[in-house]
């Protein structure tokens, strides 16, 4: 799917404008559970197809959070969510442009945390590109 939609977003030129692709990490213990990562796979078939370097390893989740679709509130969501993201190696996305891949935009509290730490942590710009939306 992640390779379609990055075939689709071709048109956009997005090669020019995104220096690396990252999906939002799950909590290892989540990961376990699931099998995989489905950002991450959504990731990696856009970065085969928009010829972008992809790294699913320069955020970290630290903390095991509940889902965020259990959650009703936009302010709930950020709470829950609030401060469980860090950026493994700021020299790898210092003066970066970085497409944060996710599944879907909801809220955009996951988003908008993930994409805080890696400006905080000297990415010069974010994109965010997500499969669907619940809007």
């Amino acid at each position: 799917m992640g390779f379609w939609y990055g075939t689709e977003l071709k048109a956009l030129e997005l090669e020019h404008r995104i220096d690396l692709i990252t999906g939002v990490p799950l909590h290892k213990e989540k990961e376990r559970i699931r099998g995989y990562n489905q950002a991450n796979h959504l990731a990696k078939g856009l970065s085969e197809a928009l010829k972008i370097p992809l790294d699913t390893e320069i955020l970290k989740r630290n903390t095991f959070t509940e889902s965020q679709t259990r959650r009703s509130s936009r302010f709930g969501r950020f709470k829950n969510i609030e401060g469980v993201f860090t950026v493994n190696d700021r020299s790898k996305v210092e003066g970066k442009r970085i497409a944060l891949v996710d599944d879907v935009l909801t809220t955009g509290a996951t988003l908008e945390v993930a994409g805080a730490a890696l400006l905080e942590s000297g990415c010069s710009e974010i994109y965010i590109i997500t499969i669907a939306s619940a809007y």
